[in-house]
Formats: structure tokens, C-alpha cells, sequence
């Protein structure tokens, strides 16, 4: 897998990203097929995605109908937002409320 080490590298430095506080939006884009949905599944674990967060992006990635509705899954530590497109992040009005809300979220 392409930058495994790093990925590594942040699957081993959990405890100091728990330390530090930070919040993580992680974007991805269904048809994205420059860093593909599984890869970026993959780095929000090491975030502190949960399993059963991961889990529900996944079941929404493969719906029936092949689209992958807008979906915000998660709180707290690490979100997961999924947006049918491919590597361009969102920029529409759902996208821009997901972003505001994330970011005045427990402030």
C-alpha cells in the first residue's frame, strides 16, 4: 500500500494524537480514485475512526444503487463525511453546513 510506513507511523502514535486533543474530519470521496475510499477508511482509523463508524461508511460506499449518498458518521475524536465525488473536496451548501458544524462542534 502506497505510504505504508506513514500509515504505520500513525497507527503507533495513537496515544499522542489522544493526548493532544485533536479533532479529525476525515472527507472522502466515493469515486475518488486517487487516495480510494479504502485507503482513506484506512487513515481514519488512524485517527481514532471506530469500527462500527468505518463499518457504516463502508455499507454506505456499497449501497444497492452505486451512490453514495452525502453521509456525516462519527463524533467526537474522528468523523467520517462521504461525498459522492471523486478528489475534489465539496464545496456545495451540505458540504459547507458539514464543515461549520464540525468546526463550532464543542467549542
Amino acid at each position: 500500500a502506497p505510504y505504508g510506513d506513514q500509515v504505520q507511523a500513525l497507527k503507533e502514535n495513537q496515544a499522542g494524537l489522544e493526548e493532544a486533543g485533536l479533532r479529525v474530519l476525515n472527507v472522502l470521496g466515493a469515486q475518488d480514485t486517487i487516495n480510494p475510499p479504502d485507503q482513506a477508511l484506512e487513515i481514519a482509523r488512524c485517527y481514532g475512526a471506530t469500527d462500527d463508524d468505518v463499518q457504516e461508511a463502508v455499507a454506505i460506499l456499497q449501497s444497492d444503487d452505486g451512490s453514495a449518498a452525502p453521509a456525516f458518521i462519527g463524533s467526537g475524536r474522528s468523523t467520517i463525511m462521504i461525498h459522492p465525488g471523486g478528489h475534489v473536496v465539496p464545496m456545495d451548501d451540505w458540504a459547507m453546513a458539514q464543515y461549520r458544524d464540525f468546526l463550532l462542534e464543542n467549542e
